[in-house]
């Protein structure tokens, strides 16, 4: 669930951030045992319309909405370093697993380039593992729902 201290959503962040340092740095270097991280909480990834992604989420691909809130306030704006923000967050589960949606409502952000390519830095990837590929496919072409590759 959204936490109520902010400064507690850096930690999961902090300790992704740390493991991926702790891979890229050179072992020979590593003193002590490896960080005690056991799992990711949830991603989280902006969206430019909460309402149609939340559908496509709920409906199509069947997650659960767990929380819908709209955040604001200092704490936040220094979390994410966009000030006068209000975001809307809403934090869906398929199984075990979590993602969180987040419209920042003010200040508007800006769009992704037309021209944009999977190995742009925002390029964002989800894979959702099913039991019958035909069968998703055909499910995912049922809503209309068009493939980017």
């Amino acid at each position: 669930m959204w936490r109520e201290r902010p400064a507690s959503a850096l930690r999961p962040a902090a300790q992704a951030l740390a493991v991926f340092l702790l891979s890229c740095a050179d072992p020979t270097l590593a003193t002590g045992p490896p960080p005690a991280v056991t799992q990711v909480e949830s991603i989280a990834m902006t969206v430019s319309d909460m309402e149609r992604a939340v559908d496509f989420y709920t409906r199509v691909l069947t997650f659960e909405k767990v929380t819908d809130r709209e955040v604001s306030g200092d704490s936040y704006e220094h979390l994410w370093g966009v000030f006068g923000l209000r975001v809307r967050a809403v934090r869906l589960r398929l199984g075990e697993e979590q993602i969180e949606l987040l419209q920042f409502l003010a200040p508007g952000g800006r769009p992704i380039p037309v021209d944009s390519r999977s190995n742009d830095r925002w390029f964002q990837h989800v894979a959702i593992i099913v039991s019958d590929m035909a069968a998703a496919y055909a499910r995912l072409r049922s809503f209309n729902v068009q493939h980017a590759s």
